[in-house]
């Protein structure tokens, strides 16, 4: 190798090695890089039940949001397994809420009741509601934290994507848990 090009290396590598410590030196001591929170948009939806189910009204519980549709085989083989993770959760701070992508609420009313979907169901027959959540592919599940940020997004389903799933659950309803309560006069999103 030559020896300037040997040395024009050894500068290069020493300005990345410059420019990392300055990196490491932004930090706090001891504090990890974290990736930047997102926020789950603010949402009032009205369940099949004609009741109102918003975001402010279930700050400081988990939320999974399940988008799905009757036309959708994994969509329909998932039930089975949100049945059961809805029933293990019950009494903790958690909402597991199914929004149905359909022209016509009767086959999404028929399937929830046919298949015991005791949690809160919305129709979104213009799927405005999945658009403005970025979901295009079906199923989708996105997990919303206490605070209303967006910890997961899985496109999917499968055994292995369903433990997945329920394990970052569990974990995320222990945080919650495990978190300072917030004030009632005190908005977090």
């Amino acid at each position: 190798m030559r020896p300037r090009l040997r040395l024009l290396r050894l500068a290069a590598i020493a300005c990345l090695a410059s420019l990392a410590s300055v990196a490491l030196l932004a930090l706090p001591a001891g504090a990890p890089a974290e990736p930047a929170k997102k926020l789950f948009p603010k949402f009032d939806l009205k369940t099949l039940e004609g009741e109102r189910l918003s975001s402010p009204a279930l700050r400081g519980k988990v939320v999974l949001l399940d988008f799905w549709g009757t036309w959708c085989p994994p969509c329909v083989s998932a039930v089975p397994s949100l049945r059961e993770l809805n029933q293990s959760l019950k009494g903790e701070p958690f909402v597991l809420v199914s929004i149905a992508v359909e022209e016509n609420d009767a086959p999404v009313r028929g399937f929830v009741k046919k298949n015991r979907m005791d949690w809160p169901q919305v129709w979104d027959p213009s799927a405005v509601f999945s658009r403005q959540s970025n979901v295009s592919r079906f199923p989708t599940y996105i997990l919303v934290s206490h605070e209303g940020y967006v910890l997961q997004t899985v496109v999917g389903t499968s055994r292995g994507v369903e433990r997945n799933l329920r394990d970052q659950v569990v974990k995320a309803v222990e945080a919650a848990k495990s978190a300072a309560p917030v004030s009632p006069g005190v908005m977090t999103r």
